[in-house]
């Protein structure tokens, strides 16, 4: 069951949404951010040729990368006076249909995030 998310700071949503403007992937693949709440993000990635390996299946590469900004920009925003880590992994043996939205809520994190002084 989902519970309606608290809302964030705005300097730090500005923050994630700054940072996620930044990388050179996201924008070459044509991500954007679409949501950002308390333990929530949300990417969405348009289906493209150009992001798809030999068998016409989006490469598992690029939505590896999706899901470990989805993730990690998530943990972010429940961090209090410091960043956290989450690992990421996937395993692509069987290939899905392809969502055109990536919701950090879709993989469970880990009970154990690394958490850093900011």
């Amino acid at each position: 069951m989902w519970v309606m998310a608290e809302a964030i700071d705005a300097n730090l949503e500005a923050g994630i949404r700054q940072a996620f403007a930044k990388q050179g992937l996201m924008q070459s693949i044509g991500a954007s951010l679409e949501c950002v709440e308390a333990g929530r993000t949300t990417i969405r990635l348009p289906f493209s040729e150009r992001i798809t390996q030999h068998n016409e299946f989006v490469h598992a590469g690029i939505i590896t990368a999706i899901v470990d900004n989805a993730c990690g920009f998530a943990a972010i925003t429940l961090a209090r006076g410091g960043n956290r880590s989450a690992d990421c992994g996937m395993d692509s043996g069987r290939p899905e249909t392809v969502t055109p939205m990536y919701d950090s809520r879709q993989w469970p994190l880990n009970r154990t995030l690394n958490e850093s002084a900011a």
